[in-house]
This record gives C-alpha cells, structure tokens and sequence, in this order.
C-alpha cells in the first residue's frame, strides 16, 4: 500500500504538498495548491493508498486557515475513493 506520512515538522502547506508528493510520486508538473492536490489524489494515484498525519492538530495550529480546508479536502476523498484513508492520531 502506498503511503504519504507527515509529522509536527510538516507546519506549512508548502511542506505538506512537497511530502505528499514525493510519497505518492506526484508528475513532475504538481502545482501545490488545493485543486491540484484534489485532482491528483482523486485521479492520479493508484490505490488503495493512505495518508498518515500523527500529531496533525499541533502542525495545523501553525498552518492556520488552510489546515481546515485540507482536512475537509481529506474527508470527502476518504468518500469519493473507497481505496483511500486518511488517519490522524
């Protein structure tokens, strides 16, 4: 299973796209923004595949506003693809 991990040093989006991308080896013409992380969880990785964020609350209280759209981005690919999970600890 392919797997993303992130840690508390992932405190800004920046950080956050170049680690998912590198673990899910993203094409080389990612852009890091939202949209783009959107499309390619949803299309562009082959599953079943997880993202594993132990302590993401004390990383998201450093990346502010953006931490709760990436969550919610998270959830509703957790229902769009049944091969996806998501876990927080």
């Amino acid at each position: 299973m392919k797997r993303a991990k992130l840690g508390p040093e992932h405190d800004t989006m920046d950080k956050v796209y170049r680690q998912i991308a590198d673990d899910l080896q993203f094409s080389a013409h990612f852009a890091p923004n939202l949209d783009a992380l959107w499309d390619a969880l949803l299309r562009d990785v082959e599953g079943p595949f997880e993202i594993v964020w132990p302590q993401a609350a004390t990383a998201g209280k450093a990346i502010g506003p953006k931490f709760k759209a990436l969550l919610a981005l998270l959830g509703e690919l957790e229902e769009a693809r049944g091969d996806f999970k998501f876990k927080r600890r």
